[in-house]
């Protein structure tokens, strides 16, 4: 796996530079008649395309334009009952505390919570992502907590991955749930991984 900022470089460096506007958010998108789509800007030039492709997130312009005519309700994201913690830890820390579980892609479960680890950037970093099921108190998207606060929501997890919460710098962010999606298919994962001698760790520590 690459590190998004990586990854991005490589697609911005196939792309010419004249052909791409970078600082543009889009205001409105209405499709025309024959077929074409017109894209209002927010600093107000207005252009026409044979098709676009929003990849603008929960709060961008596609959503309205996409849901709005048919599902209005529903252009507004939902909460979807979990927040996460997300994080970039150096590779060497990370086989100092998770050994050869490091070394590779792992997701730890537990009743409300759990994690998510994989290596990135060519093995030297690894990504991870703590789950927490519960409600939120707050309607941002976002938020700072404090790393105390962070700690309780994993009170007696498995040591190592306590540790490894304690010496990365993570952040927190709300997962959002799109009811509107027809489609949408749900899995569930269910089970109890006790913390056995020898065993990997695992959020529920026994």
């Amino acid at each position: 796996s690459a590190h998004r900022k990586d990854l991005l470089d490589i697609m911005t460096s196939l792309i010419p530079r004249s052909t791409v506007k970078f600082n543009k958010r889009v205001a409105a998108l209405k499709e025309l008649e024959g077929g074409k789509v017109q894209i209002a800007f927010a600093d107000g030039e207005v252009v026409e395309a044979d098709a676009v492709i929003g990849c603008d997130g929960v709060k961008g312009a596609t959503r309205e334009a996409v849901l709005g005519p048919k599902y209005p309700d529903q252009v507004a994201a939902t909460y979807g009952g979990k927040y996460v913690y997300r994080s970039i830890v150096p590779m060497k820390e990370a086989v100092e505390l998770l050994g050869d579980y490091a070394g590779d892609g792992h997701m730890f479960f537990a009743k409300g919570r759990s994690m998510m680890i994989y290596p990135i950037s060519k093995g030297t970093q690894l990504n991870a992502v703590a789950f927490v099921h519960k409600p939120a108190n707050h309607t941002l998207m976002t938020k700072e907590v404090s790393r105390e606060e962070m700690l309780v929501d994993f009170e007696g997890a498995d040591p190592r991955l306590v540790k490894l919460l304690d010496v990365s710098c993570f952040d927190f962010a709300k997962v959002y749930d799109f009811d509107f999606c027809q489609t949408r298919q749900s899995l569930k994962l269910t089970g109890s991984l006790n913390n056995q001698k020898n065993s990997g760790p695992n959020p529920s520590n026994g």
